[in-house]
C-alpha cells in the first residue's frame, strides 16, 4: 500500500504545480494590461517560470543524492510556494520575474524526482501506464487551475488574488509528503559521488541521448503555440478576458485521455513508436489550430491536439527510464528536461517578439516548423534496439 500512498501525494503535487502552467498563460492578458507590457515582455513571464526549472533540473541528481527523494520533493514544493507568494504581493515587473524564477526552481527539482521515484516503485512492464497515470495530474491541473482562476476573476479579485488562492493548496501536498516514511531499500535514490553529476550519464547511448534531446527540445518550442493562444484570442476580441481561462482550461481536460491512452500504448507498442504516432498527428493538428479562428471547429481541434501534446512528455519519460540505470535516472531526466525547458523558455521570448513585429499569422510559422523538426528527429528513435533497465 505504501507505493500507492506515495503515488497519491506525488499526483497531488503534480496537479498543484500544473495548475500554474494553466493559470499563468490564461491570465497573461490581465497581467499584461495591469503592468502595461508588450507581447515580448509578457513572454518573459512564461520564460522566467520555464528557465528556472531548466536550471534546477541540471542539479537535481546532486540534490537527490544529498537530500534523498522525500527531502528533494519537499524542497521543490517549498520553493514553488515561496515564489507564488512573492508573485502574489509584488507590484513590480522585475520582482514578478524573479518570483517566477524561484517557482521554476522548485518545479525543476520536483519533476524528475517524482518521475524517477514512480519508475522505481512500479514494475518495468507497468512503467508506461504508471508514469502516464502520474501525469494525468498535468492536464487536470492545467484544467482546474484556469477554471478556478475564471471563477475568482468573476468576483473582481484580480490576477494576484488568483495566484495567491491557488498557492494555498500546497499545504495539503506538503502535509501529505511530510507524513510519508523515508524511502528505503530499492526505492531509495542511488548514491554517487557528487563529481559524477558533472559528467553525462552513461545511459542511454550518446547518439540516442542526442536524438532524445533534439526531439524533446523542438517539441517544447512547438508547444509554445498553445501558450499564446489566449493572447491571440484576446487580441482579436473573440472572447472576453474573464472567460478565456474557462475556455482554455476546459479544452485541456482532454489531455487526461492522452496520458492514460498513450501510456498504455507505450507499454504495448514501445515508447519510441508511440512517440512517433504522437508527433505525426500532433504536428498536423498544431498547424490546423494556428490558422483556425475561434469557432466550434477550433474547440474540436484543441480537444484532439492537447492529448497529443501533453502525452508526449510522459511517454518520453517512460522511454528514458527504460534506457537508463536507476542511479542515473534522475540525472538523465533532468538533463533532458532542462534543455527542453530552456528551448521552451527561449521560444516564448522569440514567439512574443515575432508576434510584436510580424503579427500572429507569420509568427505561427515558428512553432509549426519546430514541430516538423521534432517529428524528423523522433523518427530515428524507433529504429534503435532499446535495452530496458
Amino acid at each position: 500500500m505504501k507505493r500507492y500512498a506515495v503515488m497519491g501525494f506525488l499526483w497531488l503535487g503534480w496537479l498543484w504545480i500544473w495548475g500554474y502552467y494553466g493559470i499563468y498563460p490564461s491570465i497573461l492578458p490581465l497581467i499584461s494590461g495591469d503592468l502595461e507590457l508588450t507581447a515580448a515582455e509578457s513572454g518573459l513571464i512564461l520564460t522566467s517560470l520555464i528557465i528556472g526549472s531548466a536550471v534546477s533540473m541540471l542539479l537535481v541528481g546532486a540534490v537527490n543524492s544529498l537530500m534523498g527523494r522525500r527531502g528533494s520533493l519537499l524542497l521543490g514544493l517549498l520553493l514553488i510556494l515561496a515564489g507564488s507568494l512573492a508573485a502574489s504581493f509584488t507590484p513590480s515587473y522585475p520582482i514578478l520575474l524573479a518570483a517566477l524564477l524561484a517557482t521554476g526552481w522548485g518545479i525543476g527539482v520536483y519533476f524528475p524526482t517524482a518521475v524517477s521515484l514512480t519508475s522505481d516503485i512500479f514494475p518495468t512492464h507497468r512503467r508506461g501506464i504508471s508514469i502516464g497515470l502520474l501525469e494525468t495530474a498535468a492536464p487536470l491541473g492545467a484544467t482546474i487551475g484556469p477554471i478556478a482562476a475564471s471563477i475568482i476573476l468573476t468576483l473582481n479579485s484580480g490576477w494576484r488574488m488568483t495566484v495567491l488562492s491557488w498557492s494555498m493548496l500546497s499545504l495539503i501536498v506538503l502535509t501529505g509528503l511530510m507524513m510519508l516514511p523515508t524511502m528505503s531499500g530499492p526505492e531509495a535514490p542511488g548514491r554517487r559521488d557528487l563529481t559524477a553529476f558533472l559528467k553525462p550519464p552513461s545511459t542511454p547511448p550518446p547518439r540516442t541521448l542526442a536524438l532524445i534531446l533534439a526531439a524533446s527540445s523542438l517539441h517544447s518550442a512547438g508547444f509554445t503555440l498553445l501558450f499564446f493562444l489566449p493572447l491571440y484570442w484576446s487580441s482579436n476580441k473573440w472572447v472576453s478576458e474573464a472567460m478565456i481561462p474557462m475556455v482554455f482550461g476546459a479544452v485541456r481536460v482532454a489531455g487526461i485521455l492522452g496520458h492514460l491512452g498513450f501510456g498504455y500504448l507505450a507499454d504495448r507498442l514501445g515508447a519510441a513508436k508511440t512517440l512517433l504516432i504522437i508527433k505525426t498527428a500532433g504536428t498536423i493538428l498544431a498547424a490546423a489550430v494556428a490558422y483556425t479562428g475561434f469557432s466550434p471547429l477550433l474547440i474540436i481541434l484543441l480537444l484532439a491536439c492537447f492529448p497529443l501534446f501533453d502525452a508526449y512528455y510522459p511517454v518520453l519519460s517512460t522511454l528514458i527510464t527504460k534506457l537508463t540505470k536507476q542511479a542515473e535516472r534522475s540525472q538523465a531526466l533532468g538533463i533532458t528536461y532542462a534543455l527542453s525547458d530552456t528551448t521552451g523558455a527561449l521560444s516564448t521570448t522569440i514567439l512574443g517578439h515575432l508576434i510584436d513585429t510580424q503579427g500572429y499569422t507569420t509568427a505561427w510559422l515558428y512553432p509549426i516548423t519546430a514541430n516538423i523538426l521534432s517529428l524528423i528527429t523522433t523518427t530515428p528513435l524507433t529504429k534503435h534496439k532499446q535495452k530496458i533497465f
